[in-house]
C-alpha cells in the first residue's frame, strides 16, 4: 500500500502532540471502513494516538443495520486494543426521528432534554453487548448534570482502560463540560 500520510506526519507520528485518524467512510448512514478490510494498514501507516470513528445508530431503529455497524466496530475495537498502539475514539450520534420528535409534540428541545439522553445510554449498552469498547466515548450536546452522569454509568468499561469524554455541539460555550 502506497503512503498517502504527509512527509511530516508519517516521520514526526506521536513525537510532537496527539494525532487522530478517522476509519470510517466519511457521509455514510451506515458505518464502514474507509479502506474496507485495508483499515489496518491505514491506521498502522499513520500510527495515530487515535483512531476515531463517527457512529450514526438509531437505537430503535433496523437492528439488522445497527448488529452490521456493531459488527464492523467490534472488529476495529479488537483490533485497537489488540494489535495496535493507536487507542479508539467513538463519537456517537443518535440519528433523530421523526416518530420521537412527534411523541413529544413536535418539541425538538424536548428531544434532546428529554428522549435524547436515554436514547444515548441505551446506544451506548448496545454496542457494548456488541463488544464494542471505545476507549473515548465522545458525546456532545448533554444539558443536564444527571445525563451526564448516566452516560458516564453505562460507559463504564467491561475491558480495562476506557475512558470518557463529554464534549459541547459546535457553536455551544464550552465552559459546560466543566459544569457537569
Amino acid at each position: 500500500m502506497r503512503s498517502s500520510a504527509p512527509p511530516s506526519f508519517a516521520t514526526r507520528r506521536r513525537t510532537v502532540s496527539p494525532r487522530a485518524c478517522p476509519a470510517e467512510k466519511s457521509g455514510q448512514a451506515e458505518f464502514d471502513f474507509e479502506y474496507g478490510d485495508d483499515f489496518v494498514e491505514h491506521i498502522e501507516q499513520f500510527h495515530p494516538t487515535f483512531c476515531k470513528v463517527l457512529v450514526r445508530y438509531k437505537p430503535e431503529g433496523d437492528q439488522a443495520l445497527n448488529r452490521r455497524q456493531a459488527a464492523r466496530l467490534r472488529r476495529l475495537s479488537d483490533y485497537l486494543h489488540g494489535k495496535s498502539r493507536s487507542r479508539s475514539c467513538s463519537k456517537l450520534f443518535l440519528c433523530r426521528r421523526e416518530a420521537h420528535i412527534q411523541r413529544l409534540g413536535g418539541d425538538k428541545k424536548a428531544y434532546d432534554l428529554e428522549l435524547r439522553p436515554r436514547l444515548m445510554v441505551g446506544a451506548i449498552r448496545e454496542l457494548q453487548d456488541g463488544g464494542v469498547e471505545p476507549d473515548v466515548w465522545k458525546i456532545e450536546g448533554l444539558d443536564r448534570r444527571e445525563d451526564c452522569e448516566h452516560i458516564v454509568a453505562a460507559a463504564q468499561p467491561r475491558r480495562p482502560g476506557p475512558r470518557r469524554l463529554n464534549h459541547p455541539r459546535p457553536g455551544e460555550d464550552e465552559r459546560r463540560c466543566g459544569e457537569w
